[in-house]
């Protein structure tokens, strides 16, 4: 039976954490959509593009990667919100009204709690999603899949290199440097759902029902992870008007 799927970002090139996903859900004729709240305006290290010359060319990117996926320009939504700036009660806001018109079935969302990628506009995205499905829409309520988890329960395999890479062109400078960590993670999925070294795309489905156990290794996941505050602190438009 067909579904109508959500991918919702905080950018514009934050749906490569589950490309596969999204080509396999494409792949079995489902109604998909990307979604980013953003449109980036602010993700990079040259100040001259900052604001709304990034927003123009991110949007761009993110509809080449969409045509990779086989997903139509009109399929892809921008939320209204700026970079550096998603907060629980904006997005939560901008969310509702989305998810009225769209009545998703299934959504892919950034984790919020038990995550690797610790980018405050992902953070809170995905809070506000988890907050809405929680009290708000909850009959039927949407499944919930949150990715760059480090509490994974669903695993699919996946490759090095992808055509969705290729199209955000404007990211390579600025997060390239991580595309390592990227592909050791995606090892690291392989490994701990097939104890094999294979590269494999994973997320968490969020139950509403149950509490997550949280071991001391997950502890530690999650003070290593924390790091990375350090790193997204200048992505902001703040540090445009300066």
């Amino acid at each position: 039976m067909l579904k109508r799927y959500s991918f919702i970002c905080a950018h514009p090139d934050d749906e490569v954490y589950v490309e596969s996903f999204i080509r396999l859900t494409v792949q079995r004729g489902h109604d998909v959509e990307l979604v980013s709240m953003t449109k980036g305006e602010y993700g990079t290290l040259n100040a001259s593009l900052k604001g709304e010359k990034l927003g123009k060319i991110r949007v761009k990117e993110f509809q080449n990667a969409a045509e990779s996926y086989g997903i139509s320009k009109d399929k892809v939504k921008f939320l209204g919100m700026i970079d550096g700036q998603v907060t629980v009660q904006k997005a939560m806001k901008a969310l509702r009204k989305y998810f009225q018109k769209r009545k998703p079935e299934i959504i892919f969302a950034p984790e919020y709690t038990l995550s690797v990628y610790v980018h405050p506009d992902h953070l809170n995205t995905g809070r506000a999603i988890c907050l809405l499905l929680k009290n708000e829409f909850t009959s039927p309520r949407p499944r919930l899949f949150v990715f760059h988890s480090f509490k994974n329960n669903v695993f699919l395999r996946s490759t090095m290199h992808t055509k969705a890479f290729q199209a955000h062109q404007s990211q390579i400078q600025v997060i390239g440097f991580l595309f390592p960590l990227f592909w050791l993670y995606k090892l690291m999925n392989g490994f701990f759902c097939c104890r094999r070294f294979m590269f494999m795309e994973a997320c968490r489905r969020v139950s509403f029902k149950k509490k997550i156990k949280i071991t001391f290794l997950d502890r530690i996941f999650h003070a290593a992870a924390s790091f990375g505050k350090l790193i997204f602190k200048a992505w902001s438009p703040g540090e445009n008007k300066k």
